[in-house]
């Protein structure tokens, strides 16, 4: 036994729900693209991480219990990490380096999505990442975008704008359980340019240049179908800043309308992903 995601029912005429056994063995779990975005500012470095997650079995991958709490995929970030926000379901903390998420993961592809920040003056000047599952490719996406990494360890794949933003692209590829990456980043050096982020238009970048390296052909999104995504994405934020205070009957409103948005978002990405197949 074990819990999803709320499940919402609306005007439909029926809901068919695929149901799996469950198991807690995660050797079927395999990261396909971990994409790693380090955006250097003059306050430290602004980290998000989108993960495309494979479930290779039959069953549902259900994690394992620890005390009242389910952890499901379990994520790796550096020490003295802080302003923790998850964009793709809960994400919480079992100790100062290690996040878990709490949504079983059915057979096939999965998403986990969730940003960070490093405090300068706590950043010894490299990103240390752990790999906790087999993954094929680590994506990396930094700026400003004339970092330069060892070729010996990083494809270098040049420039690449996104959202008006320059990134340097690096991939890194088959990476077994255990491995670290160290990744050297010039915070002590002065800064060619005063980076000013808002961490919401930061998660949109994110998810855009994902979806474009894993897709086998580019998805044309018109204009207003991105205003929408950017505004559910900013409505969804707000609503997690008041629900963190909320209380009682408002709370439980407030939970009722992320889920309505959130239901919206995800219909807009399946359109996109239909448009690309198509």
């Amino acid at each position: 036994e074990y819990a999803t995601e709320t499940l919402e029912v609306g005007a439909q005429d029926q809901v068919i729900i695929e149901v799996f056994d469950g198991t807690e063995e995660d050797d079927e779990i395999r990261i396909d693209g971990h994409h790693l975005f380090l955006v250097v500012t003059e306050a430290g470095i602004d980290v998000a991480q989108l993960l495309y997650i494979d479930n290779l079995g039959s069953s549902t991958y259900v994690g394992h219990t620890a005390g009242d709490e389910r952890h499901v995929v379990q994520l790796q970030v550096p020490e003295g990490n802080v302003a923790l926000r998850g964009h793709s379901g809960q994400i919480s903390r079992s100790s100062a380096t290690r996040l878990f998420t709490n949504v079983p993961l059915p057979p096939g592809r999965s998403q986990v999505a969730f940003t960070i920040q490093l405090r300068g003056e706590e950043f010894d000047g490299a990103y240390e990442h752990q790999i906790l599952y087999p993954t094929s490719r680590l994506e990396l996406f930094l700026q400003p975008s004339d970092i330069e990494l060892p070729a010996a360890l990083f494809q270098d794949l040049g420039q690449m704008q996104l959202h008006d933003q320059e990134y340097r692209h690096y991939r890194v590829q088959s990476l077994d359980i255990g491995r670290r990456v160290s990744i050297p980043l010039p915070f002590s050096l002065p800064l060619r340019w005063s980076l000013k982020w808002v961490m919401l238009v930061f998660v949109v970048a994110m998810v855009a240049a994902a979806t474009a390296l894993v897709r086998p052909a580019p998805v044309l999104v018109t204009e207003k179908q991105d205003e929408e995504r950017q505004l559910l994405l900013e409505k969804l934020a707000a609503l997690d800043d008041r629900l963190a205070t909320a209380t009682g009957t408002e709370a439980e409103q407030l939970r009722q309308q992320r889920q309505t948005h959130k239901a919206r978002l995800t219909l807009l990405y399946r359109q996109f992903d239909e448009d690309s197949r198509g």
